[in-house]
């Protein structure tokens, strides 16, 4: 029995009990690695993080935003692959993405980690003023 060529149906069964990512921007588990090394040891996006507590998709948020960043061609996952905990990040992904402040930004930080994260803390503040 041959199976139709465009019968992608199986992909949808084998998504349902996987892991959903906590991340809008696409990419490796391992991109995780990135952020985690340009932010250790940083107390102000530690004091980032903290002062959002009562958001708790924030530390996801603020590693998209640095993704954001970082990545040299940064794209959104699609919205079902993405961890229903995290979806509100959606939209201030999105605006992240679009704003020519960002690409302007992204001229001296893609690839570099520690740019990446300076950019990702002034753009975290910003947002966490506007989720406030």
């Amino acid at each position: 029995m041959a199976l139709a060529t465009n019968d992608f149906s199986w992909i949808h069964s084998a998504l349902d009990g996987a892991p959903r990512s906590l991340h809008h921007v696409d990419g490796p588990r391992s991109d995780r690695f990135a952020w985690e090394e340009a932010t250790q040891g940083s107390q102000a996006i530690q004091d980032l993080v903290q002062s959002q507590k009562k958001y708790p998709a924030f530390p996801a948020l603020l590693q998209d935003v640095f993704n954001a960043f970082y990545k040299l061609n940064p794209a959104l996952r699609a919205p079902e692959l993405v961890d229903p905990a995290s979806a509100a990040n959606r939209p201030y992904v999105k605006q992240i993405l679009q704003e020519s402040a960002t690409q302007q930004t992204r001229t001296q930080t893609v690839l570099d980690e520690l740019a990446s994260a300076v950019a990702a803390l002034s753009a975290g503040q910003k947002l966490a003023e506007q989720i406030a």
